[in-house]
């Protein structure tokens, strides 16, 4: 049986894009960057900016209430990445290794103790990893955390995933 997936690599040495198939096969581009053309370039360019920009708006969620996301919710998700491009940047920034502070883990105790998720977010900040782990497996936290994921997987096949599970 084969992999359906289709990974892709890089080899900047090279200049050479590739991806390869479950079956092994390849399909691969070496990038000729002294013999491009201008509108080839400008047109890869647009192509890059545009689809990271729509990319954002491919939200199920909103990030905070874990409520199906709205047309706001998806177009403040492709503000924020307008706005950090022109502030010269590729990816978020990402602020002192805390992780995802706004997750589950901030919407269930804002939930539960009916407070401001900003608040939590920041006491949340100041908190390791393991600390943070272990509080997300405190009753309420992990009830509320299994609401909310219950709510954002109503959809999901689980079945499906078992068959493709098997198939490994």
């Amino acid at each position: 049986m084969t992999n359906d997936r289709i990974v892709y690599s890089y080899d900047a040495f090279a200049r050479r894009l590739e991806w390869t198939f479950g079956d092994g096969s390849t399909v691969y581009y070496t990038i000729p960057h002294d013999e491009f053309l201008e509108p080839i370039c400008n047109a890869a360019l647009i192509h890059g900016f545009k689809q990271k920009i729509a990319d954002a708006a491919a939200i199920a969620r909103n990030p905070e209430t874990g409520k199906s996301a709205t047309m706001a919710d998806k177009r403040a998700a492709m503000q924020k990445v307008v706005d950090q491009l022109n502030d010269g940047m590729w990816n978020a920034e990402r602020t002192g290794g805390t992780g995802n502070v706004g997750g589950l883990l901030a919407v269930a105790i804002a939930a539960v103790k009916g407070l401001p998720i900003e608040r939590v977010r920041e006491f949340l900040k100041g908190k390791t990893k393991a600390q943070r782990d272990a509080m997300a497996l405190v009753s309420p936290y992990r009830e509320k955390i299994a609401e909310l994921i219950a709510a954002r997987t109503k959809d999901v096949d689980t079945n499906e995933m078992e068959d493709e599970l098997n198939d490994l």
